[in-house]
C-alpha cells in the first residue's frame, strides 16, 4: 500500500532541511546585522575624531584671537589730535567697540576751568584745566566695566565725578544696563 502520507524519516529529513535554511538564514541575518553595526560604528568613530580635530583646530584659533586682543588691551594709547577731548572719545569708542558696549551720550562742557581735584582742598597741581564730560554707556556690567578699565589705563587724563548703573529693558540681549557717567578731561596748559 501506498499513501501520499510521508513517513516518520521523511519528515524528520524535511524538518532538519528547514531548520538548516532558517539557521543560515538566521547566520546571515546576524551576521548582516553586526556588519552593520560595525560598519556605522567605524563611521562614527571617524566622525568623532573629525570633529575632536575641529573643536582643538577653533579652540587654538580662540587662544591666539585671545592673545591679540590681550596685546591690544596692553598698548599704550598716542593721542592723533591736539585736543584732549577728541583723544578721549577716539579712544572710548574703540574700547566700546572691543567690548560690545554702546555709547548712548556724549556732551563735553566747552570751558576749560582750572584743575581742583575732588580728593584735596588744595590745588597742589599747577597749569592743568579740565572740562566736565556726560557720558551714557549702554551693555552688560562686564561690557561697562572692561570699556571703562580701558580707558583709565591709557594716556588722555581723567577724573572720574560719578558713575551711575541703572538697569533698562532692552530687545537686544545681553544690553540689559547703563552706566551714566560724569567726569572732568584733563589738559596740561600750554606756558
Amino acid at each position: 500500500m501506498f499513501s501520499n502520507a510521508p513517513t516518520t524519516g521523511n519528515r524528520q529529513a524535511a524538518t532538519i532541511r528547514n531548520l538548516e535554511k532558517f539557521s543560515f538564514f538566521l547566520y546571515f541575518g546576524i551576521g548582516g546585522a553586526v556588519a552593520v553595526l560595525l560598519i556605522f560604528g567605524t563611521i562614527s568613530k571617524i566622525a568623532v575624531t573629525a570633529y575632536k580635530a575641529k573643536i582643538t583646530s577653533l579652540k587654538s584659533q580662540s587662544d591666539d584671537l585671545t592673545k591679540k586682543l590681550k596685546s591690544i588691551d596692553t598698548r599704550t594709547f598716542t593721542p592723533v589730535s591736539q585736543s584732549p577731548v577728541e583723544d578721549f572719545q577716539d579712544l572710548l569708542d574703540a574700547a566700546c567697540k572691543r567690548n560690545s558696549c554702546l555709547m548712548g551720550e556724549f556732551s563735553v562742557s566747552s570751558d576749560w576751568t582750572p584743575f581742583v581735584t575732588k580728593y584735596s582742598k588744595e590745588n597742589k597741581e599747577k597749569g592743568w584745566v579740565q572740562t566736565e564730560v556726560k557720558m551714557m554707556l549702554v551693555g552688560n556690567a562686564s561690557s561697562i566695566n572692561r570699556t571703562l578699565a580701558e580707558t583709565i589705563r591709557k594716556e588722555v587724563p581723567f577724573e572720574f565725578d560719578s558713575i551711575e548703573y541703572g538697569a533698562i529693558e532692552s530687545k537686544i540681549p545681553g544690553r540689559n544696563l547703563t552706566a551714566k557717567i560724569s567726569l572732568r578731561l584733563l589738559k596740561k596748559e600750554k606756558v
